[in-house]
């Protein structure tokens, strides 16, 4: 038995009828029916009224998917199981965490055209070892198909199969002579989704020899295989297993604000963090995803749905909240669970408290707070006495002069505090000054700094312009410039009032601005930065020295630029901008195939990294080269690539245009129909070959094989290089009606055979200009006479041809006499 491998690929969405070449055919062929092959569309998730436990019951197209979502132009091939050669494929399924119900098996194929009418297969579970090898048969069923167009096929299970751990899903025909054409997905080694799960086994394949083996070392055969391959059958178990979604709040109730972790416990883990039961981890194991998407939160409000396993979440309001947690299993079939948690969110208590002032004189009346809770006052340092520590009513009289922080804690579910400064003295003090007596408009905000027992008032400016509040807090990206009094004024808490002064002068700080910087490269020279208002000001940052900027001291990377300048009021400020520094691009150029003739077509231009950059060179028009606008010789092309940030570099490879042969072919004589044929001639450079009507393979031109009329002869010569240069001239087959058929004339023509002289004799109406030549088998003249008269004697010298057949052609105006002679 002879079996051959043929490789055929084939887009998804371009299915033709299948076939096959020949019975004989082994191997990788093209399937190319796959109009029922799915293409990937995940059905919706439906996420209402889920229940708290779910039966999912699902398809494991785990080889076709790999194939459709990882690879641009999704390929698949089949692969031939013949009967006779006892072979099988297998495809592994890993698994862990939990039980699972296998029903049916499914495969994409059908019966080969070749071998027996029909085709039973025979589907099983097996057991596998740590290398993925199938050992111990679960379960099995059989079908029997006879159609020779793919499809899915569904194998039912005597015996549904129980798995708890990695199993494998194998696959064979049975009957005699038959042959089943199963499809298998991108064959090429190396690619993303190759993983060890595929094995087959053979008697045929010397490297499997009975055994099951890895198709990279089933196909490291040269006898049989091309190359070395690696791929996966679409072989797929019908699975079914129980989702039950579980949701825990750690803490509840719970107060506002107060984060809450939710805790994921679903069961089986194994299943919903395998990437070959779920979609979503199929997804992220193959990078397809950034984040897993299996677990999403439902905080029941317009929060937006959390997608994580567990997470911690602090509700901003209070309330009841039924918080759901969604489980997206399933990997063909979307499966999809919830359940949901009860949360109480209790509010935090109101704890704040205000008194009528901030400063009482001893000896006063008693100050109670105005409270919108229940709780404990308390106060430090010691030396404040409260009538009450509920009510936080200040007993005036028994409270001892100084200042004081009074706290106010609520005692309820979820308590609160707050605090509040109080001074009591006998005669208010409201001594300040600020830290400094000048500032910018551009300066941090300033706070009045009190003398030793001093207190805050109310305070107040002049002249208007300064921006200040009644704490006496100065913001001065919103004041004017000035110089500026400002008063604290203490009333109220049966105290003379006081008035303390202090002043404070504001600068306007500059505009500084500085204009956006252009992207250089690393390898430019250093150069003085620009662009900064007012003029005058000094450039600070990586790669800065005295305002000249060092691309290659900075390095690669966006490197900030400040531009500072100072004012003459003392008064600062700057303005920054990002300088990209861009490293030259790294630029290759694949070299080209093979050196071309002059007279090629365009060919493109070989592939060039990064993609988006310039060919130039002679012959180059786009991304194409030319050689008919190039001409012979040697040539550099350049590909010029330009980085984003303007950096620029190439690379180039030369290409060799070799000149086409100068090809002649010199004239032909007029030759009779009835002419022998002869070998053609007259073809420079020497070697080349001839072709055209009545020529065949070795140059010999038959004139009765071309026929009566004008033929072009084409005569053509490769070079060394392998150019083709290419002649021809027309030769012209008369039908050369003897004039003895329209008139006897005497033709005599003697000797014949001849040695040295050959006389012709005729006589003929008229006294018109005759010709009289002899021609070579090829058609070459080699005597030529004109002759005149009626009555005609003419003698050819032969005495220097060499012996052989000749042709005397007689011309008498248009009509031809050609006689054979020999020459001896």
């Amino acid at each position: 038995m002879t079996k051959k491998l043929l490789l055929m690929c084939f887009a998804l969405t371009s299915i033709v009828a299948h076939s096959q070449t020949t019975n004989a055919n082994k191997g990788l062929v093209l399937s190319a029916n796959q109009s029922q092959l799915a293409p990937l569309v995940k059905p919706p998730l439906d996420v209402s009224n889920a229940p708290k436990t779910l039966l999912c019951n699902d398809t494991l197209r785990y080889p076709q998917i790999k194939e459709q979502l990882l690879n641009a132009t999704a390929s698949f091939f089949t692969f031939t199981l013949w009967t006779d050669d006892q072979e099988y494929m297998s495809q592994a399924y890993l698994h862990t965490g939990g039980s699972i119900t296998i029903s049916q098996i499914e495969f994409f194929g059908n019966k080969n055209t070749a071998g027996a009418a029909t085709c039973t297969v025979e589907g099983s579970i097996y057991n596998v070892n740590a290398t993925n090898t199938p050992t111990t048969l679960i379960s099995s069923g059989t079908i029997t198909i006879t159609s020779t167009t793919a499809g899915y096929n569904y194998i039912t299970l005597s015996t549904p199969a129980v798995v708890t751990g990695n199993y494998a899903v194998v696959i064979r025909p049975t009957n005699a002579n038959s042959r089943l054409d199963l499809f298998v997905n991108n064959i090429i080694t190396g690619q993303p989704q190759d993983e060890a799960l595929s094995k087959s086994r053979s008697i045929y394949y010397p490297q499997s020899n009975g055994n099951w083996v890895s198709i990279p070392v089933l196909t490291n055969d040269a006898v049989n295989f091309p190359a070395i391959y690696d791929f996966e059958a679409l072989l797929s178990p019908i699975v079914s297993y129980t989702i039950n979604t579980d949701a825990v709040a750690v803490t509840s109730p719970a107060c506002q604000g107060t984060p809450i972790q939710y805790n994921n416990s679903t069961t089986p883990t194994g299943i919903l963090n395998s990437r070959m039961y779920n979609y979503q981890r199929f997804n992220l194991h193959f990078n397809v995803a950034l984040a897993d998407s299996t677990y999403a939160w439902d905080m029941d409000n317009s929060a937006p749905i959390i997608w994580s396993s567990t997470t911690n979440y602090a509700h901003p309001a209070a309330g009841t909240y039924d918080v759901t947690l969604y489980t997206l299993g399933g990997f063909w079939n979307s499966c999809t669970d919830n359940d949901v948690v009860q949360v109480v969110i209790n509010p935090v208590d109101d704890a704040t408290f205000a008194y009528s002032g901030n400063t009482f004189c001893a000896g006063s009346s008693n100050q109670t707070p105005i409270i919108n809770g229940t709780g404990t006052f308390t106060s430090s340092p010691a030396g404040l006495v409260f009538v009450s520590a509920t009510t936080g009513e200040i007993n005036m009289s028994s409270t001892t002069n100084n200042s004081y922080l009074i706290t106010f804690t609520t005692g309820g579910v979820c308590p609160s505090s707050t605090q509040t400064n109080v001074t009591i003295t006998s005669a208010p003090l409201g001594g300040f000054s600020y830290a400094q007596s000048a500032y910018c408009t551009n300066d941090m905000n300033a706070s009045p700094i009190f003398v030793p027992s001093a207190s805050a008032g109310v305070f107040t400016s002049s002249p208007a312009g300064l921006s200040l509040s009644n704490t006496g807090e100065i913001t001065m990206s919103s004041s004017t410039g000035g110089t500026y009094t400002i008063t604290n004024t203490i009333t109220g808490g049966g105290c003379p009032t006081v008035t303390e002064n202090s002043q404070v002068t504001i600068n306007t700080a500059p505009a500084v601005s500085l204009s956006p910087l252009t992207s250089v490269c690393i390898t430019d020279p250093s150069f003085q930065l620009a662009g900064g208002s007012p003029a005058m000001g000094t450039f600070s940052g990586t790669g800065v020295n005295s305002g000249m900027f060092s691309p290659s001291i900075a390095g690669a990377g966006i490197h900030p630029i400040t531009y500072s300048f100072v004012a003459s009021n003392g008064c600062s400020a700057s303005a920054t901008q990002s300088i990209t520094v861009g490293e030259v691009p790294s630029v290759s150029m694949a070299p080209f195939s093979s050196d071309l003739c002059e007279n090629d077509a365009a060919i493109a231009l070989p592939i060039a990294t990064p993609a988006g950059g310039v060919y130039s060179g002679t012959g180059v028009s786009g991304s194409s080269f030319e050689p008919g606008i190039s001409g012979d010789g040697t040539f550099n092309i350049t590909y010029t690539y330009q980085s984003p940030e303007g950096c620029q570099a190439f690379d180039f490879q030369s290409i060799t245009v070799n000149p086409m042969p100068n090809a002649t072919l010199a004239d032909f004589n007029v030759v009779c129909e009835n002419h022998a044929p002869f070998a053609l001639g007259g073809g420079l450079p020497a070697g080349g070959t001839y072709s055209g009507p009545g020529v065949d393979a070795n140059g010999v031109f038959d004139p009765a094989a071309a026929g009566e009329g004008t033929h072009t002869i084409t005569y053509t010569v490769t070079s060394s290089e392998g150019c083709e240069g290419v002649a021809s001239n027309e030769i012209e087959v008369d039908d050369c009606a003897s004039l003895d058929e329209i008139a006897d004339f005497n033709l005599n023509i003697y000797p014949n055979p001849a040695d040295n002289m050959i006389h012709i004799s005729y006589e003929i109406a008229g006294n018109n200009v005759n010709t009289i030549s002899l021609i070579t088998l090829d058609g070459k003249v080699v005597l030529r006479n004109d002759v005149q008269g009626q009555s005609v004697h003419a003698t050819l010298n032969i005495s220097s041809l060499s012996a052989g057949m000749y042709f005397v052609q007689l011309e008498f105006g248009k009509e031809k006499v050609i006689r054979k002679v020999y020459i001896d």
